[in-house]
């Protein structure tokens, strides 16, 4: 009777030593690059491509971030543009809106082209695929900078480049 018992534990025991290991637990996977996408007074976005060849895994990458970018920032824009424009007087408000509009689209099609990679990692899986995953930024006061010297180069009404630092700035942050 005591071995019966005896070989009855041993069983029990072997069951659930077996069923506990065969649990699966899952798997955290953090994405290469994903790290580096948010912080203060730059606009960052993240982008992969993936191909059999690393140019054409590259050239998908890099074409993903820009136009992510480029959306990030016709977003920002715009609600800095209606917000800056409201700031001002009617009449000025007006003038001033219309021109920033135009001049934004062609900033930020600039802009957007020269801005710096922040990150850039590549992975190669079991067919061989390559994928790139590299984070594109854009620095809030340089693209400022830049639309100011575009906007005064055009215009005899002179932007109020700390008034479009401030509302660009502040809605930047606030959809982080």
């Amino acid at each position: 009777m005591k071995r019966n018992i005896m070989i009855i534990a041993s069983i029990l025991t072997a069951i659930t030593l077996v069923g506990c290991s065969s649990t699966k637990q899952a798997k955290t996977y953090i994405m290469p690059c994903s790290d580096c996408v948010k912080v203060e007074d730059a606009i960052r976005v993240w982008a992969s491509g993936t191909s059999n060849s690393e140019t054409t895994a590259r050239k998908k990458a890099m074409v993903s971030a820009s136009a992510e970018l480029a959306s990030v920032l016709e977003k920002h824009v715009e609600s800095t543009t209606e917000e800056y424009t409201a700031a001002l007087n009617d009449g000025e408000g007006e003038i001033s809106k219309t021109l920033l509009n135009e001049q934004c689209r062609i900033t930020v099609k600039k802009t957007v082209s020269g801005a710096n990679i922040v990150c850039d990692e590549w992975s190669q899986d079991e067919n061989g695929q390559y994928t790139n995953y590299i984070v594109l930024e854009l620095n809030n006061n340089e693209f400022i900078n830049e639309l100011i010297e575009q906007m005064n180069s055009k215009s005899e009404n002179k932007l109020n480049k700390e008034l479009l630092q401030e509302i660009f700035n502040k809605n930047v942050n606030k959809n982080k």
